[in-house]
């Protein structure tokens, strides 16, 4: 029992008494706690970096209440190279502390942000790598100063600078835009048919970094939102041009079948611009549900005019001889010529594809005609033979043509020539504001107005519209022919002209604009055709027609403009 009570007080030996700890910094408060509570006589170091239960023991404050340590403070400081969130950090800091973090004075903190725990500068991460680093009041800024020194990422940037200021080539007031290279990111991927996943390819992502390290890889659905907006920005642009023009546009279209079994209609539109120019862009590439039957297409047309808001600016279509396409087009010849918005009452709205039906011609008579080709490519050696030959070939104008090619059938087809050119002039001019007279019978029918009549003056200014009219169709036809030239430029020669014949030259814009073949829209197919691949088949019909418009749209204004900004020059 002596011995029982001997242990038993033995084992009740007081508790040092802790010393009060005065330090601003929390983790050596808890190493002054734990050396404090350490038996007497060992003298062990503890492992700042090491996790150890002990550290999630509750510790009596200096009231000698029991209190649960700071998670932060217990939390061990990262090793190098491992990051922290700097938002928890500096939340914490926010949360139930009131110290003021001191100002920082060292250079370092250009290129680094600092960390604070509880008020406390505890860490610094680099701008450039985002490693983290201790940087606190007893462990200094050393680290962080050695490793910007030798950071790769801030090397790379501070090469490229000193590069851009040392250049004669580049503009020493250069600086990177993250946004910029966004809009030629897309405009790589879709000029050249790239899929999506492309800006997730490693060797892309590594590219990039090496050529700018300040660009910011972006992801796929990204790059692919960047698209659909840069392709409703090009619209914007073409449907205010559109818009606002004062002339006609002429349409090709033609259907496509895709690796998908999806039947897509490509409309492509052409004008003549301001500078005597010839445009085309595509401004439709959709799908069109089956049967691909005449009021189907005829639905998606007319959807496609009304969207782009020119109903009342077609001059003519452009489709091949299909039969599909002659009773589509008579729908919308109707519909257009009921509503009042095509001259003529539509007739020179169907314009058959050239190509299309020349090939018709070849694939069903080549073999009967089989010696008069053989004529024709003697004819040609013939002519090319002599320097005199094709000066005289090249002398002949459009009459002289008509009689040679139809014969006795020529004065029918002159007719029809001049009778769709005064129907055009008579709608032309009166849309301008003259009151075109067709006739001298009509002219006289009207009689003439006293000159003491009150409307004298009102019956002068009409004559003097009606002769003018009369006059700019009957000098144009009545005057010298041009002579003609290697290299004569009919559109520059209007472009000169036009000012003389006002009326004239809008007919002239509008006629010349009037594609002979499809082939502008079916050039579109084989881009297509790279767009829409057995490993890329799932796109979204919106998807590839932003896909297909944006790209023609991207390549004509690279070619023929400086930027968007010159869109409607």
């Amino acid at each position: 029992m002596q011995v029982e009570k001997t242990q038993l007080k033995n084992s009740k030996t007081p508790r040092r008494k802790m010393s009060p700890i005065v330090s601003r910094s929390p983790i050596i408060n808890m190493i002054a706690r734990r050396k404090a509570q350490s038996p007497a006589g060992t003298s062990k170091s503890p492992n700042l970096y090491a996790r150890s239960p002990n550290l999630h023991a509750r510790f009596p404050n200096q009231a000698g209440t029991s209190k649960s340590p700071n998670l932060h403070d217990l939390s061990p400081s990262p090793t190098h190279g491992s990051p922290t969130n700097s938002h928890d950090l500096s939340h914490a800091a926010n949360n139930g502390s009131k110290r003021r973090p001191r100002k920082l004075t060292s250079i370092i903190w250009k290129d680094a942000e600092p960390i604070y725990i509880d008020g406390l500068l505890m860490q610094g991460r680099c701008n450039y790598c985002s490693t983290v680093f201790l940087a606190s009041k007893v462990s200094g800024t050393s680290q962080l100063a050695r490793h910007l020194k030798v950071c790769e990422v801030k090397c790379s940037m501070d090469g490229v600078i000193q590069k851009i200021r040392t250049s004669d080539e580049i503009d020493p007031d250069w600086k990177f835009d993250q946004q910029a290279a966004r809009v030629e990111l897309v405009k790589l991927i879709v000029l050249h048919g790239l899929p999506f996943s492309f800006v997730e390819y490693a060797g892309f992502r590594n590219f990039c970094a090496a050529l700018n390290p300040w660009f910011k890889s972006v992801s796929t659905v990204t790059v692919q939102n960047d698209c659909i907006e840069a392709y409703h920005t090009y619209r914007n642009a073409y449907e205010s041009f559109f818009m606002n023009c004062n002339h006609r546009v002429s349409l090709t279209g033609d259907m496509w079948t895709s690796n998908q079994k999806l039947g897509y209609l490509c409309i492509t539109c052409h004008w003549i611009g301001s500078n005597w120019r010839i445009r085309h862009r595509i401004i439709r590439f959709c799908l069109v549900e089956t049967p691909h039957d005449s009021w189907n297409m005829f639905d998606v047309v007319l959807k496609c005019l009304s969207d782009w808001n020119i109903e009342n600016r077609i001059f003519s279509f452009t489709m091949d001889n299909a039969e599909v396409n002659i009773k589509m087009m008579r729908h919308l010849r109707k519909n257009l010529v009921d509503r009042g918005f095509i001259y003529y009452e539509g007739k020179l709205l169907h314009v058959r594809c050239a190509a299309h039906v020349l090939n018709l011609i070849v694939q069903g008579g080549l073999k009967a005609m089989k010696s008069v080709v053989d004529n024709i490519r003697e004819s040609v050696k013939y002519i090319r033979s002599s320097q005199a030959r094709k000066e005289q070939f090249a002398k002949m104008y459009v009459e002289f043509r008509l009689k040679t090619y139809f014969g006795v059938d020529a004065p029918k087809h002159i007719k029809q020539v001049s009778t769709a050119m005064g129907a055009l002039f008579t709608e032309y001019a009166a849309e301008l504001g003259y009151d075109v007279v067709l006739s001298s019978q009509e002219r006289n029918k009207e009689g003439d107005v006293s000159p003491d009549s009150v409307f004298s003056d009102w019956a002068e200014h009409v004559k003097l519209k009606k002769t003018n009219s009369r006059s700019e169709l009957q000098q144009y036809l009545e005057e010298d022919f041009h002579p003609l030239t290697a290299d004569l430029d009919i559109l520059k020669w209007w472009d000169v002209n036009s000012a003389r014949y006002p009326t004239l030259g809008r007919i002239a814009r509008d006629v010349l604009a009037v594609p002979a073949s499809t082939v502008a829209s079916e050039s579109a197919f084989s881009t297509c055709g790279r767009v829409i691949t057995h490993h890329r088949s799932s796109l979204a019909p919106e998807t590839v027609e932003a896909l297909m418009c944006l790209g023609d749209w991207i390549k004509q204004v690279s070619s023929l403009e400086a930027s968007t900004s010159h869109v409607v020059s």
